[in-house]
């Protein structure tokens, strides 16, 4: 459901959780949590502001 909402390119899983998966669902990947960490922050920065897109009434960066 998560990949269908969002449409993104992967989902990166993380955490003691992710142990418990038999199988990595489809669009998802292994991750570390320290990268969260570090896209949180990145994503802040202005020379990443191009890499999101807005979405507001047919607007688009």
């Amino acid at each position: 459901m998560l990949f269908a909402a969002l449409l993104p390119d992967e989902i990166v899983i993380g955490g003691g959780n992710m142990t418990h998966l038999k199988t990595m669902p489809e669009h998802c990947r292994a991750g570390n949590n320290a990268n969260a960490f570090e896209g949180g922050f990145r994503i802040w920065q202005p020379e990443w502001a191009a890499a999101v897109p807005v979405h507001d009434e047919g607007r688009s960066r």
